[in-house]
């Protein structure tokens, strides 16, 4: 679980909670979904890079992950769902960027305010281009 309150020196639990989303995200394995308590979190890059992993807000909170978010060939089957995903203060605006087989985007609200475009479904290096991703039920507006 990660909180704005929190620290990412905690364990990552309700009562002590990360601060970061790169450090929750980090923190889950494989098949694991890691929280977000109400609020915004900033951060240049969240890669992703765990297979089967769900990042979600706890309940039905309101959390804005606001950065550039890389979902790598790793981490096949990937979930996000029911967040806004705002990248316009990134140094790279890019919306997310799926690069690995499986992801789902799902209840989103996507936007990075005419910076860049808005969901990048695309090859990594020299690898192959992503199959069975899956956009659904998002709301995206205001790309580049």
């Amino acid at each position: 679980m990660a909180s704005p309150t929190g620290s990412d020196a905690g364990a990552g639990t309700f009562a002590s909670p990360y601060r970061s989303a790169p450090r929750l995200a980090n923190s889950l394995g494989p098949g694991e979904t890691g929280c977000f308590r109400a609020g915004t979190y900033s951060f240049g890059i969240l890669g992703l890079a765990t297979p089967e992993i769900t990042l979600a807000p706890y309940g039905s909170e309101a959390v804005t992950l606001a950065g550039h978010v890389k979902v790598y060939p790793e981490a096949q089957g990937a979930v996000i769902q029911g967040m806004t995903l705002d990248a316009s203060s990134a140094s790279n605006p890019a919306g997310p960027k799926i690069y690995a087989d499986g992801v789902i985007l799902r209840d989103n609200e996507i936007t990075n305010r005419h910076e860049d475009l808005c969901v990048h479904v695309t090859d990594y290096l020299d690898g192959p281009a992503p199959i069975g991703v899956v956009i659904k039920r998002n709301r995206i507006h205001n790309c580049g």
